[in-house]
């Protein structure tokens, strides 16, 4: 079908002959309005949309993000870090200890925060293959013996124990250590201590025999470790 200049139409009857007919021009305009018009340009308009729109995304993505860079810089020094654990979480005494929930580790002779508390080593020293040989005793040289079971409650405040039994101690500390380490918790801050680290080394390499090990000459103390690189709190102020 084709149109006519003056906007008449005409049709042919046969595909043998040459010969057409005229198509009233109301009948044309019917047949033009059911042509749906979203059909034939929605996909037009949906193309030219998305080429329009996604480049106009990714500028304001763009320079949108070096905006910001420029406007919001914060410095090292406003950056606050607070711990979520207090220092003084255990208190000063073994019934400000248990009444936080801490617990006693025999080894370090201290009463730990429940994550610096490493159950399973503790149990190992406390009641191990070794824990036969653990002696504790009132003065220096080996008097006034400590009955085991009076020290591992957490209530004597200093004991005597042998050289030998400080180095298994310094043995424990860096396996504890590790063990931090390798499951990502916090460690108490007597075990991270780097001049305790140097003691034990010294302790170990025992130069001329300086330190016998069955000589009675090493002291605890009962301590309250804070329970150091564990959770924290971060805020930060943008530069103005």
């Amino acid at each position: 079908m084709w149109t006519h200049r003056d906007s008449i139409a005409y049709e042919k009857l046969d595909s043998a002959t040459p010969s057409y007919r005229a198509i009233p021009t109301d009948t044309l305009e019917t047949t033009r309005r059911q042509v749906p018009l979203a059909t034939r340009g929605c996909s037009r308009f949906l193309v030219l949309g998305i080429i329009i729109t996604l480049p106009t995304f990714v500028a304001i993505v763009v320079f949108g993000g070096i905006l910001l860079s420029r406007t919001w810089k914060p410095l090292l020094s406003q950056i606050t870090i607070t711990a979520s654990i207090p220092d003084n979480y255990c208190g000063s005494s073994p019934a400000e200890a248990k009444a936080a929930g801490c617990a006693f580790e025999l080894n370090n002779f201290a009463w730990m925060h429940p994550d610096c508390y490493d159950a399973e080593l503790d149990e190992d020293w406390t009641h191990g293959h070794l824990s036969n040989e653990l002696e504790f005793w009132e003065q220096y040289g080996g008097v006034g013996s400590i009955p085991m079971q009076v020290v591992e409650t957490g209530q004597v405040e200093k004991v005597w124990v042998s050289t030998k039994q400080h180095r298994r101690h310094c043995l424990f500390v860096w396996e504890k250590y590790q063990r931090a380490a390798m499951d990502v918790r916090p460690m108490d801050n007597w075990t991270a201590d780097y001049k305790h680290t140097q003691h034990c080394i010294m302790l170990l390499r025992n130069e001329n025999n300086k330190f016998p090990d069955e000589e009675v000459s090493s002291y605890l103390t009962l301590k309250y470790p804070t329970c150091e690189y564990g959770p924290v709190q971060i805020s930060i102020t943008p530069q103005n």
